[in-house]
């Protein structure tokens, strides 16, 4: 389904014939499209990508907590790591892609794809569909998937999904009303409205949406049901004057943002691109008034966001929980108000779609668009507000973003969850009291592939320490020398043994320092299959894995399933 401009010109007849054979097995229903070639695609066939850690970003605060990853790269190649390390062990993963606007927000190959490209959506689509085949990979039988989305690519995305992931794995297409602000520029209806895409991995899924974990902050209840108070002012990213007046109550004067100065200053015209606003309009505030879903409460304005029935349908209207202007707050207040980067997620969503999985309080997190880092972010914040132990991975690439070039991945993923994390800006103000957790920072390089099938094998293992750390998750450094490694988990200790002569003295290393006899985990280099395992024994237990084995073969399906999408 590439180019064909010459394709047929030197068939032969029986090779014209058996071209028409296979055409006549491809699909008649369903999602079709120019697949277009990647260049991040075909430089996989001849390099193999490994990790390669920036020890100056490496956060260690939480001793016994998981390491948290941030991966700098393009997201193909990090999900083919991930497929490695990673395969089957993710409980949630959250996505927001390019939109595919038209506005060039989507680069392939190098190049921004524009609304004048004929090829803009199968581009796309070529884009997407490797990603979420590898991605389907990496989900537990039980995980899910959630994908953010507009109306751009949303009926192709759902087509692509139901292909890749299962028609009767949808959840459901979540509606999310992210602005109550009235969009002028809409030639018919005002667009206010994104998807996610919720699909499970799955029949191994059983329950979701549990009551008690999406119910939580709806802790008060009157005559008309549960419900939880939100402010009704809010830091809007757009000014509108109309949403911006006096509330009087029981003589008492409510200034959006509180200040009446402020609110004096901007009557005159002085608001600037950013200033508080009401939620709501006036009218809309006394109808919320009449009908008792205002509260006046510590010299602030709240409505009432109700429960509405959650017990019963799956998906509310997550406006109530976070706009796309909160995002954009959460974002630039770490930022000290500058705005780096345009269009974050609220952290409030995130949030709300990990809690919607049962026992998600140990969750893997996967977010491989991660772009400001707003999934690492949610993660934290509930690890600190229930106490869970949950872990993200986030992949994202180190383009420039926003009017300053800012580099995304260096210079606002990063120090936006470095921030988080220590509570301390990058000019040193305070921006809270932190959440202590642990952190480290890779980055992609490649080897290219050797001639031979032994040198290659040589070449790749000098480069797969940072992967099995990270296939292990252990961290702790006990020894390295230029044989073998040996690291220590929570669980476990893991060695990695490169000059196989020295596995003889590996064994005995474990043996001194394992009085406890943990598990030990032996990646011994070999030019075949064969681990070594019946050469040598120990009163522990030992699980002998040959390396590059397992990486080398894990980049070898991926290639022949991209080979089968050439065709």
């Amino acid at each position: 389904m590439n180019d064909t401009s010459d394709k047929y010109a030197n068939f032969s007849h029986d090779e014209l014939v058996a071209e028409i054979n296979r055409l006549k097995k491809h699909k008649k229903y369903g999602l079709v499209w120019e697949h277009k070639t990647e260049k991040v695609i075909e430089d996989f066939k001849a390099q193999q990508p490994y990790l390669e850690e920036v020890t100056d970003k490496r956060i260690e605060d939480a001793p016994g907590e998981p390491t948290n990853l941030i991966i700098e790269g393009d997201n193909f190649e990090a999900l083919s790591i991930l497929n490695y390390t990673h395969a089957g062990k993710v409980d949630v993963i959250y996505i927001d892609p390019p939109y595919n606007t038209g506005n060039k927000d989507f680069i392939y190959n190098d190049n921004y794809v524009d609304s004048e490209d004929e090829f803009r959506h199968s581009k796309w689509l070529s884009f997407m569909e490797p990603r979420l085949k590898l991605a389907k990979s990496l989900l537990k039988d039980d995980g899910v998937i959630f994908i953010s989305i507009d109306d751009n690519e949303q009926a192709a995305l759902k087509m692509l999904c139901d292909e890749v992931l299962g028609r009767d794995n949808c959840i459901d297409v979540i509606i999310w009303k992210k602005t109550e602000n009235i969009k002028m520029d809409s030639k018919y209806l005002s667009q206010n409205k994104d998807y996610i895409l919720a699909y499970k991995k799955s029949e191994s899924l059983h329950s979701f949406l549990k009551e008690a974990s999406t119910t939580e902050r709806f802790k008060l209840e009157d005559e008309k049901g549960k419900y939880y108070l939100r402010k009704l002012d809010s830091l809007s990213s757009s000014y509108s004057k109309g949403m911006d007046y006096v509330i009087e109550h029981d003589g008492v004067s409510y200034y959006p943002g509180g200040s009446k100065e402020k609110w004096e200053q901007r009557q005159k015209g002085d608001h600037g691109l950013k200033a508080p606003t009401w939620l709501w309009s006036k009218k809309k505030y006394e109808e919320g008034l009449r009908d008792g879903e205002i509260v006046f409460k510590n010299g602030n304005v709240y409505n009432k966001v109700r429960y509405d029935g959650l017990a019963k349908k799956p998906f509310i209207n997550i406006q109530s929980i976070a706009s796309q202007q909160t995002g954009q707050k959460e974002l630039d207040a770490i930022f000290g108000g500058k705005r780096v980067f345009d269009h974050p997620k609220a952290v409030g969503i995130i949030s709300w779609l990990i809690s919607l999985m049962p026992n998600n309080k140990n969750a893997l997190i996967l977010d491989f668009f991660a772009g400001s880092g707003t999934t690492g972010q949610a993660v934290l914040e509930l690890n600190k507000e229930d106490g869970g132990h949950r872990q993200f991975i986030l992949c994202t690439n180190n383009g420039d973003k926003g009017p300053d070039s800012t580099k995304i991945a260096e210079e606002i993923t990063y120090p936006r969850i470095k921030t988080v994390i220590t509570g301390q800006r990058q000019d040193g103000s305070k921006y809270s009291d932190g959440i202590p957790a642990n952190l480290r920072y890779y980055k992609i390089n490649h080897r290219e592939k050797k001639p031979s099938i032994d040198a290659n094998r040589q070449d790749i293992v000098a480069c797969m320490e940072n992967i099995i750390q990270v296939k292990e998750n252990a961290y702790k450094q006990l020894e390295v020398n230029e044989d073998f490694a040996i690291y220590e988990s929570n669980e476990k200790y893991v060695g990695l043994v490169f000059e196989p002569f020295s596995l003889e003295e590996v064994i005995v290393n474990f043996k001194e320092r394992n009085a406890e006899k943990r598990p030990v985990k032996l990646y011994v280099f070999s030019y075949s299959r064969d681990a070594f395992e019946d050469d040598y024994g120990a009163d522990f237990e030992i699980e002998f894995v040959a390396m590059p084995e397992g990486l080398l073969k894990t980049y070898a399906h991926i290639v022949e399933e991209q080979k089968k999408e050439d065709l």
